[in-house]
């Protein structure tokens, strides 16, 4: 299968796409529905065993041992279909209210709600492989994608340094993929490729995590702006630094 993120090659029971690190959330659905319809197997196991307490031994067994192959049949055939067929409708639907949901991410976009436009693709089941999405926004999904990632690790990160040291990697994680997919140059192989809309959000983006680099990790102004030019390990080091600071500030 494809990540819906990146379109690398993963494995339904991946939990991570191996190409661009974001949570498989076909796996994660998957992996719900069996646990699913492994309690509702027990449930259906319980409320036989009960019914033919009263029959011999043999019977039991025969009647167990069938509804159990039915149940497992039913269970596989079920966990794996019936997500597939759900998750197919849903797509189906994004794609024939393509002018009605566009509206709704142009507007998200123009005011500035990421995180909205994030959810809304979720929550409507927007694919953007062989879709009328794919040419409008897969490139501005992959930088929201990544913009939002960063965020969220960065918030972490600013509620209690003293018990999160793993937040100065995630936010460095987090920044490397950003910088490193949604800032282009004109040596890019990729830039001629990029929309003048596309490159505009990038520009906004990047100005948003510099703010949050100073508000929520401490930066100054001007460490903040130098942040894309960075190497990694430099980054690390800076954002560990304004880990222990922070720490500092909040134990005094």
């Amino acid at each position: 299968m494809k990540c819906e993120y990146c379109g690398g090659d993963i494995a339904l029971e991946d939990v991570f796409c191996k190409h661009c690190g974001r949570t498989n959330t076909f796996g994660q659905q998957h992996r719900e529905d069996m646990e699913k319809y492994r309690g509702e197997f027990e449930e259906t196991k319980t409320l036989v065993k009960k019914k033919t307490a009263l029959y011999s031994r043999t019977v039991v067994r025969v009647v167990v041992l069938s509804v159990l192959i039915v149940a497992s049949l039913l269970m596989f055939f079920t966990g794996v279909n019936a997500y597939k067929i759900v998750r197919s409708y849903h797509r189906s639907e994004a794609n024939r209210k393509y002018d009605e949901y566009s509206k709704v991410l142009d507007q998200y976009l123009e005011e500035g709600e990421y995180h909205k436009f994030k959810s809304f693709i979720e929550y409507k089941d927007i694919s953007f492989y062989d879709s009328p999405y794919e040419n409008r926004y897969r490139n501005v999904k992959m930088m929201i994608d990544f913009y939002t990632n960063v965020y969220d690790y960065l918030v972490k990160f600013s509620i209690n340094a003293e018990q999160t040291a793993r937040q100065a990697e995630y936010v460095n994680d987090a920044l490397d993929y950003f910088y490193n997919r949604c800032i282009y140059s004109e040596d890019d192989s990729l830039y001629n490729d990029i929309t003048d809309e596309e490159k505009a959000l990038a520009d906004r983006l990047v100005a948003n995590i510099e703010c949050m680099l100073q508000q929520f990790a401490g930066f100054t102004k001007e460490e903040a702006a130098a942040a894309p030019m960075m190497e990694k390990f430099e980054r690390g080091m800076l954002l560990e630094q304004k880990r222990k600071e922070m720490a500092q500030n909040e134990a005094e």
